[in-house]
């Protein structure tokens, strides 16, 4: 019976692992500011390094009440997913409202097309829009593009449904916030200054904040031809629904969907 205890006590334990939540980061604190060029060079790497994946590595610190971030692409996929989806960094005081306001840079070239509504439409619906030459020819002028603008990405109140909003740099830098990216060597590298506190854009107050690092590609929803014979109706719309479904989940996934969480002290 004892056995039998410690083996669900050992079970119960991985299980509470598994679902706890990002673990409480203290961040290094600079004695000088850091220079916002994409390079890394003038970072303390052993002591700002946040964490280390085999695709990417986050770095962070603070001075004079300003978040520096720092994210180093090591990975070929996740280049390419920064790249057309873009990268989103979140920060709230409350678990609650982490997604509530994020800004990307780079936008990434498949949001930069939400300012061509017609086209966004038929990209995420059309499975063979982008094969067009002159489809094909816009999203590589967007990608040509990007590095000039920022996305800003809110989900307003209660909604889970995020709006999008695209600024010029130099907008973004009158309110304390830089950005700059390094393209000259295999993988990306990009770097972030934030400045705590209130501010028109993030409202961070308090110790602890979270932190999420988000690619978020669009949501496709292309159909699938169905040539169930018309006696077997209901059975051929809820094959197509779950196929259609997999399919969302699979693209998804191919375009590096997923998100990283932590919650740092900042005191």
């Amino acid at each position: 019976m004892s056995f039998i205890r410690t083996i669900l006590l050992f079970i119960l334990g991985i299980l509470l692992v598994n679902c706890s939540g990002p673990e409480q980061l203290s961040i290094y604190k600079e004695s000088q500011p850091l220079e916002i060029d994409g390079n890394i060079t003038n970072w303390n790497q052993s002591e700002t390094l946040l964490d280390s994946k085999t695709d990417v590595d986050y770095y962070a610190a603070i001075y004079d009440n300003n978040l520096y971030l720092f994210v180093d692409v090591k990975d070929l996929m996740k280049h390419s997913a920064i790249t057309k989806s873009g990268l989103i960094v979140y920060l709230s005081n409350s678990e609650n409202n982490r997604k509530r306001t994020g800004i990307a840079f780079p936008p990434g070239s498949y949001n930069l097309l939400r300012e061509y509504p017609n086209a966004f439409e038929e990209f995420t619906t059309d499975m063979e829009w982008s094969r067009e030459p002159e489809n094909t020819e816009l999203l590589t002028d967007l990608s040509e593009e990007m590095y000039s603008s920022v996305l800003i990405v809110e989900r307003p109140g209660s909604s889970n449904h995020p709006e999008y909003g695209f600024v010029d740099k130099s907008q973004i830098e009158v309110n304390g916030i830089e950005v700059a990216a390094n393209r000259d060597q295999r993988h990306l590298s990009l770097e972030m200054k934030i400045p705590l506190g209130e501010s028109p854009l993030f409202n961070l107050s308090g110790d602890n904040i979270w932190l999420g690092f988000a690619i978020e590609p669009p949501d496709f929803n292309f159909r699938i031809e169905n040539s169930s014979a018309p006696s077997r109706q209901r059975e051929r719309y809820a094959d197509q629904s779950r196929r259609e479904a997999n399919m969302r989940y699979a693209i998804s996934r191919n375009l590096g969907q997923g998100e990283d969480w932590y919650i740092i002290n900042v005191e």
